[in-house]
Parts: C-alpha cells; sequence; structure tokens
C-alpha cells in the first residue's frame, strides 16, 4: 500500500511544474512520514488519512510551492527596486531635468514590498493594504499636476474607511440591524470631516458648518432600543440646532445660539445617559475635552478660527495615550497626531502641502526606532 500510495503521489507531482529533484525531495519525505507512523504501530489507512490521500497531499504541496514561489519573485522585486529607482531618477533627471518631481519613484521602494504583501492576502485586506498606495499617488498627482493640495489631502481618509469597512462582516452576512448602525457611525466621521472640510474652503462654511459632525451623535442614539428616548434625544438635537441656525443668522450671536445645545445635554442627564465622574485616571483627558470645546468655539466664534482650530480636538486622544498607554510605545501612538498636527499648519498656514506631507513619514521612522 505503501508504494502504491507514493506512486500516485509521484504521477501527480509529475503533472506540476517542479524539477525532479524537488519531487524526489517531496516523495523522500513522505516515505520516511508513512514509516514513522507503521513504526509506531499505526494501520495503513490511519497513515493515509494523516497524511491526505495523493490527490489533497498534492494539492497542497501545490498550493504551498506557488505560495513560495509568489514569494521568491516578490522578494527578488523587492530587492531590485532601490537600483530600478535609482536609474529611473537619474534618467529623469539628466535627460529630461525632472529632478523634481522626479526623486517621487523613490516612494515605488516600501510601495512595492506593500504591494507584493498584499497580493499574499485575501482581497478586502489587498484593498486596504493597497489604499495607502492609491491616495499618496492620489495626492502627489493632483497636487504637482494641478496644484491643488488643499483639501486634496482628503484622499488619506480612504485608509482608515477601508479598514472600517473591512473590519466588520459584509452586509449580506449581518442579522443584526446594530451592527450596521455600528459601521456606519465609525463611518459617518470620515463622512463628516470630508463634508466639513469642503465646506469651509469652498463655501467658507466653517460655522456652521461643523454641524455635520452631529451626525455621529445622531447615528449613535438610532441603536438605541427605547424608541421614546431614541425619538427624544434626535428631536432635542433638531431643535438645538434650529435654535443656533436661528439666533445666529438672525441676531448674529452665535454664542446665544449655542445655549440651544443644553437642551440635548440636560434631557441626556436626566435620563442618566450623561454622566460626570471624575475618575483618578481620566480627569486629564476630561479636562482636555473641556479645554478643547471651550477654546474651539470661543476663538471661532470671536476669530473666525474655524479652519484650523478642529486640530485642538487631537488633543483629547494624545492625552488619553500620555495618560493610559503604555509609555514604552508613546512615540509610535502618538505620531500619527503630531504628523497630522505637522501637515495641516505647514500647508494650512505656509502652504507647503507639496512638503508637508512627509510629516507622515515620522509613523513607520518611531515605529522602526521603538521596535524591539
Amino acid at each position: 500500500m505503501k508504494k502504491d500510495y507514493l506512486n500516485d503521489l509521484r504521477k501527480i507531482l509529475n503533472t506540476f511544474e517542479m524539477s525532479k529533484s524537488e519531487r524526489d525531495d517531496i516523495i523522500n519525505d513522505y516515505a520516511a512520514m508513512y514509516d514513522d507512523g507503521l513504526e509506531k504501530g499505526m494501520e495503513e489507512q490511519a497513515i493515509i488519512e494523516m497524511l491526505g490521500t495523493p490527490e489533497k497531499a498534492a494539492k497542497a504541496l501545490s498550493d504551498e510551492y506557488r505560495h513560495i514561489q509568489k514569494r521568491h519573485i516578490g522578494g527578488r522585486l523587492i530587492a531590485l527596486m532601490p537600483f530600478l529607482s535609482l536609474i529611473t531618477f537619474f534618467i529623469l533627471g539628466f535627460y529630461f531635468d525632472k529632478w523634481h518631481p522626479g526623486w517621487l519613484v523613490f516612494l515605488s521602494i516600501p510601495m512595492t514590498a506593500i504591494i507584493v504583501e498584499a497580493f499574499n492576502k485575501p482581497s478586502k485586506q489587498f484593498l486596504t493594504a493597497l489604499s495607502p498606495f492609491v491616495a499618496t499617488v492620489v495626492y502627489l498627482g493632483i497636487g504637482f499636476g494641478f496644484k491643488i493640495w488643499h483639501p486634496t489631502w482628503l484622499i488619506f481618509l480612504i485608509i482608515p474607511i477601508l479598514g472600517i469597512v473591512n473590519s466588520y462582516r459584509s452586509y449580506d452576512e449581518i442579522d443584526d440591524h446594530k451592527d450596521i448602525l455600528s459601521q456606519l457611525t465609525a463611518l459617518s466621521v470620515f463622512v463628516a470631516i470630508v463634508v466639513y472640510v469642503l465646506l469651509g474652503t469652498y463655501a467658507e462654511l466653517w460655522n456652521p458648518g461643523w454641524l455635520i459632525f452631529l451626525i455621529i451623535p445622531i447615528l449613535g442614539i438610532l441603536s438605541e432600543k427605547n424608541k421614546m428616548k431614541k425619538i427624544l434625544f434626535i428631536s432635542s438635537i433638531l431643535i438645538a440646532v434650529a435654535f443656533y441656525l436661528f439666533v445666529g443668522y438672525r441676531f448674529g450671536n452665535w454664542w446665544y445660539g449655542a445655549l440651544g445645545f443644553l437642551l440635548p445635554i440636560g434631557l441626556g442627564i436626566l435620563t442618566n445617559d450623561i454622566k460626570f465622574s471624575f475618575g483618578k485616571g481620566s480627569i486629564w483627558v476630561k479636562l482636555t475635552v473641556i479645554l478643547a470645546v471651550t477654546l474651539y468655539f470661543s476663538t471661532g466664534i470671536l476669530w473666525n478660527t474655524w479652519g484650523f482650530m478642529w486640530m485642538i480636538f487631537l488633543l483629547i486622544p494624545m492625552i488619553a495615550i500620555l495618560s493610559h498607554g503604555p509609555k514604552k510605545h508613546y512615540l509610535v501612538a502618538l505620531s500619527p497626531f503630531i504628523a497630522t498636527i505637522i501637515f495641516f499648519s505647514l500647508g494650512y498656514f505656509f502652504g507647503l502641502w507639496e512638503i508637508s506631507w512627509m510629516a507622515f513619514l515620522m509613523i513607520p521612522i518611531f515605529g522602526i526606532l521603538t521596535k524591539n
């Protein structure tokens, strides 16, 4: 039976594209495993079930072989990219005088590694892994080609959006209505940012454009089981928004209009959905929230700083990380927020969008420096 098993396996392997020495190595390995089973007193049928039929064993070996071949090819391509990039860079520079933006060819080095690695992942993960490459190419292409750096940077939001979409089950698999609302709530943050920035940039509606962020708590409230509470909360928010807009536009006093939001806040306190607790570990986070909200609205209303003061809200997760995160990974955890502040500040105040994006390189740099 052993001889028949190995002969059948060899016949199937003969149909695959591999060298004779590779086939012989596989046959020898299976012969050794077969003999090991016999030495342990196993029945031959049990050994075959353990190893798999020749067809199953050959298919598994073929899949693994193709995977290894892909990794080898990908590894060679990654190793070649620095040289290919350097050659391309010099050709663009010496023959076409395109030293800038010809230097961008060096981005192909990390991007090639991302693409090669992504090909070994499921389609959903492939898109997520490829999104930084697509976003970078689109951003730099539009920036250098049409000089539109702001608000083109919003293209980078495709990265977390795809991450959120792929982290959930597909809608065909979702049975729980709450799962759908959870995904929509997570996505609404980025949709709100895009709408807010576009309204502010092209229509100068930083205020009251910030009201778009209220879609986030509204979607969160929709998951509430108590229908009456759901109706009351959504109604209170809509009434507050209407009051804010009416007083702001009719009397030009946005401060008084903001008092309308005391209605949903008061309702939350009465229903015990909004609680005030000052635990020892979260006091700094809560103080930061109060400071950020106060500064954002006060400076916005008084000096029209809506266009850039939104960055102050990045202090909230930063303080939370400093308060609760592991000290060993502070720099890595803080780097996305620091990079965003540097990127937007250089672009918004000095018009340096074409180079400020490089601030995001500090994220992998810090990751490498802090890696054990």
